[in-house]
Formats: structure tokens, sequence, C-alpha cells
């Protein structure tokens, strides 16, 4: 396998101070983690994109008004 890609609403805060278990983890295995902008109301990161292996991606959070989310898009190149 080249690569892997793993997304969507994990539920862990990152932008928060405390432990963050999942994410640890998966830095662990190798992935990185590419969404960098809050993706929901309150200011929090819970919608992510990990990647790992040969990939070259881009994350952008899209604002939305009908959720209590953003849009994450994915650009592959």
């Amino acid at each position: 396998v080249d690569c892997i890609i793993l997304t969507g609403d994990f539920n862990e805060k990152l932008f928060t101070e405390g432990s963050h278990p999942l994410y640890d983890y998966m830095i662990s295995q190798g992935f990185t983690q590419h969404v960098r902008q809050a993706t929901y109301i309150s200011g929090s990161l819970l919608d992510v994109v990990y990647a790992r292996g040969n990939v070259n991606l881009n994350a952008l959070v899209v604002p939305i008004y009908f959720s209590d989310h953003e849009v994450v898009n994915i650009y592959l190149h």
C-alpha cells in the first residue's frame, strides 16, 4: 500500500490542553494530521485527516452555515 488516509469526526479536541491518546497513537504509527484550523463551532479541532505513506495532500476547512461542524475539503496532488 502506497498510502493510507483516515478522515472523520474523531471527537478528540486537539486544540485543547490535556490528553490526546488517539492523536498520540496515530503519530506513533507514522501518520501526520493535516487539518490546521478549527472545525467545530466552539473553536475545537474535531474533524481530522490523518495520512501515512506516499501522499501529498492539502486539507482546507470551509465554513458552512447549516452545521456546528465545518467542511474539510481534501486536495490530493
